[in-house]
């Protein structure tokens, strides 16, 4: 063999060392990024039903499920009965 021939099967192994290597911390980082991804989506799955919870009982305070509040009634025939004059009344928003 040549000396050319011996330098280009070093050269070649060197190569191949190196995107072994290179390889090898490709995949090192790509677990990584599994573990990060499914700890992110379990995070995610967890936000969820906590907004379904909150959706639900913001439904449920909205929308009672046994009909209108027995006050409901009351309220009603106090606002038929007393008559508040709006220029008496001096409400203003503070903003």
């Amino acid at each position: 063999m040549t000396l050319f021939a011996v330098l280009a099967v070093v050269r070649q192994s060197v190569e191949n060392f190196r995107m072994e290597r290179t390889a090898s911390e490709i995949l090192e980082v790509l677990g990584r990024l599994h573990e990060q991804w499914d700890c992110f989506t379990e995070k995610m799955d967890s936000l969820g039903r906590g907004l379904n919870t909150v959706t639900k009982a913001s439904t449920s305070c909205r929308r009672p499920q046994s009909g209108p509040h027995p006050s409901d009634d009351r309220i009603d025939d106090l606002r038929r009965t007393v008559v508040i004059d709006a220029s008496t009344t001096n409400r203003r928003c503070s903003h």
